[in-house]
């Protein structure tokens, strides 16, 4: 699991982070794959990850 605390959101930790487990995932010939909410979309599309499904879960029940 990984996740920034808010007051590092948009200052790059996210990318580095996500950066440094895909590393360490090729190099070690590991499978990656990503689940998220929608608000960190566009980071994950930036380090290469495409979307293949969305799932939509209610909170509220």
């Amino acid at each position: 699991i990984l996740v920034t605390a808010p007051e590092f959101q948009g200052r790059g930790v996210g990318r580095l982070l996500c950066n440094e487990g895909l590393q360490i995932a090729d190099r070690e010939k590991l499978s990656a794959w990503l689940e998220a909410s929608a608000r960190g979309r566009r980071l994950y599309q930036k380090l290469g990850f495409e979307n293949v499904e969305n799932i939509l879960i209610d909170l509220g029940k």
